[in-house]
C-alpha cells in the first residue's frame, strides 16, 4: 500500500513539469471562473455559501450538488481526456484511477472553495458600499437569513419609481427589472424541474407549472404572482410558482395580469376572477382549488375572492397570502414603525407611487384594492397569513388577521422573527423558509378536498 501511494505521489508530482503542464493552470482557472459566477449569482439571490449549503442543508444537498456537476461536467471531462493522453505521451499506457484523481483535483475541488468565498466577497462589497448602517441584523435568526439581510442593499440609494402616470417610466421600469427577475426564476425551475406550459384561460395568459412527477390531480392552485401591483409577469416569477408545486403537488395557474398603470385594480381582479371561472368550465371545482399571492399579489387574490364572493359565483377552498399587501394606503402602525427596518422599500419613493398607479387615491380604502377594509362576515375561505418582522406591511397581517378571525372565519397568522418581506421565497434553503414552505404545505393538504389531494 505504501509503495502504490509512493508511485502514485511521484506520478502526479511528474504532472508539473510534463507535457501539457499548462493545463495544471488552465484548468483550475476555468473551474474557478464559473465558480465566481455562480458565486456572483447566489450572492444576488441571497443564498449562502456553497460549501456551507452544502455540507448543513440536508433537504437541498443533492440537488446543489447536481447543479455543480452540470456547470462542472465539460471541465471535467477535457481534464480526464488530456491526462489521458498525457500519461500516453509519458507511460505509454492509460491509467484512469490517476487521470480521475487529476481531473477531481484540477476541476472539481477550486468550485466550492471559490463559488462560496466570491458569494462572501461580493456580499461583503455590497454590504460595505450599499447597506451601511441602515439596517439591524439580528442575531437571534439564522446565519442563512443574517448573510441574505447583510446583501441587502439600502432602498434609500434607489431610484424613485416614476410618477403615476408615466406610462413610458414604467414601461422602462418594468424592462429593467424583468431581465434578471427571469434569470433567477430560471434557476429555480431548472433546480426543481417542473413541466411548464403557456395556455390561455378565459382570455388572459396564464402559465400552468405542474410539479415533477405530477400524476394529473385535478387539484389546482391559482396564483397570483407580487411586484407592487406594477412589475414582472408570470414569466419572471415562474420559480415562485414553481416552488409552490413543488411543496405542495399540486399543479399552480400563474396569472399573467395587466400591470398597473396600464390597468387599474378592478380590470386586474376581474382578469383573475376570469382565470379561476374558465377553470370552472373546465370541470374543476372550488373545493379543489386555493388562492395563492404574495406580496401585492396576495392583496389581489385576497381582492379577487372578495369579489367572487359578491358575485354570487363561490370561493376557493383556501387563501394562502405571502407578505400581503393589503392596505394600499400608509395607514397601519407598522408602515412608520417600522420604515426604518424596512430593507426593500421606501413608501415616500416607492409604494406611494406603485398604490396611486394601481388606484386613485380617493378609491384606495375600497375593498376591491385595499381588502383588509372588507366585510367578511359574509364569508371567506380558510386563509394563511405569512409575513416577517422586518415588514412595514406588518400591521397589515395584524389587521387582516383580526377582522377575519373577528368575523368567525377561519385564519392563521405566521409571523417569523427577523424575516423580510417575501422571505420563504428568497432564501428558501434558510432554516425559517423551510420551516414556512411546511406550514405552507400542511395548510394547503388540510383544506383541499381529500379525495381529489390522493390522487396526486
Amino acid at each position: 500500500m505504501g509503495e502504490a501511494f509512493t508511485h502514485l505521489w511521484q506520478a502526479l508530482i511528474g504532472r508539473v513539469h510534463g507535457p501539457f503542464a499548462f493545463r495544471l493552470v488552465l484548468q483550475p482557472l476555468t473551474a474557478i471562473i464559473i465558480a465566481c459566477r455562480a458565486g456572483w449569482r447566489d450572492a444576488k439571490a441571497g443564498r449562502p455559501a456553497y460549501g456551507w449549503a452544502v455540507l448543513s442543508n440536508r433537504a437541498e444537498r443533492l440537488a446543489l450538488l447536481k447543479e455543480g456537476w452540470r456547470e462542472l461536467t465539460r471541465v471535467f471531462i477535457v481534464a480526464v481526456i488530456v491526462d489521458l493522453i498525457y500519461e500516453v505521451v509519458a507511460f505509454r499506457e492509460f491509467r484512469l484511477g490517476q487521470s480521475l484523481i487529476v481531473a477531481a483535483v484540477l476541476a472539481l475541488l477550486p468550485y466550492p472553495l471559490f463559488r462560496g468565498t466570491f458569494n462572501r466577497i461580493v456580499r461583503s462589497c455590497r454590504g460595505t458600499e450599499k447597506r451601511g448602517p441602515f439596517l439591524n441584523i439580528p442575531e437571534s435568526v439564522s446565519e442563512e437569513a443574517q448573510e441574505f439581510l447583510r446583501s441587502l442593499r439600502n432602498p434609500a440609494s434607489m431610484p424613485a419609481f416614476p410618477n403615476p402616470g408615466d406610462l413610458d417610466g414604467w414601461r422602462k421600469l418594468q424592462s429593467l427589472v424583468e431581465g434578471p427577475a427571469k434569470a433567477q426564476s430560471e434557476e429555480i425551475l431548472q433546480r426543481y424541474a417542473p413541466a411548464v406550459i403557456q395556455r390561455v384561460l378565459g382570455s388572459i395568459n396564464v402559465l400552468e407549472v405542474c410539479p415533477k412527477g405530477w400524476h394529473g390531480s385535478r387539484c389546482v392552485a391559482v396564483y397570483v404572482h407580487g411586484g407592487a401591483h406594477t412589475l414582472y409577469s408570470a414569466a419572471s416569477t415562474a420559480g415562485r410558482a414553481a416552488m409552490f408545486a413543488h411543496d405542495t403537488g399540486l399543479r399552480v395557474i400563474s396569472v399573467d395580469y395587466t400591470l398597473a398603470p396600464f390597468a387599474k385594480y378592478d380590470q386586474m381582479s376581474d382578469q383573475v376572477v376570469a382565470v379561476v371561472q374558465a377553470l370552472l368550465s373546465e370541470g374543476h371545482a372550488l373545493e379543489e382549488m386555493i388562492l395563492y399571492g404574495d406580496s401585492s399579489g396576495g392583496g389581489l387574490a385576497a381582492s379577487a375572492i372578495l369579489k367572487m364572493r359578491d358575485r354570487g359565483l363561490g370561493m376557493p377552498a383556501a387563501a394562502v397570502l405571502v407578505s400581503p399587501w393589503v392596505d394600499v394606503t400608509r395607514t397601519g402602525d407598522t408602515e412608520f414603525t417600522l420604515a426604518h427596518a424596512e430593507p426593500n422599500y421606501l413608501y415616500e419613493k416607492h409604494s406611494i407611487r406603485a398604490a396611486a398607479a394601481y388606484a386613485d387615491p380617493k378609491d384606495q380604502k375600497q375593498p376591491y384594492v385595499s381588502p383588509v377594509y372588507g366585510d367578511f362576515t359574509k364569508g371567506f375561505p380558510p386563509t394563511l397569513i405569512q409575513g416577517g418582522t422586518k415588514e412595514t406591511l406588518l400591521s397589515g397581517f395584524i389587521r387582516l388577521y383580526q377582522a377575519l378571525d373577528t368575523a368567525g372565519q377561519a385564519v392563521k397568522l405566521d409571523l417569523y422573527e427577523g424575516m423580510p418581506h417575501n422571505f420563504a421565497s428568497r432564501i428558501p434553503e434558510s432554516p425559517e423558509a423551510r420551516i414556512a414552505r411546511g406550514k405552507i404545505r400542511d395548510f394547503v393538504h388540510l383544506h383541499v378536498a381529500e379525495e381529489h389531494l390522493a390522487r396526486a
